[in-house]
């Protein structure tokens, strides 16, 4: 797992969740 991936991710799916 990447830094970026992870903090693109966990914006990614906080939305996702929230929808």
């Amino acid at each position: 797992f990447v830094p970026s991936f992870l903090r693109l991710g966990s914006w990614n799916i906080i939305m996702f969740v929230c929808f």
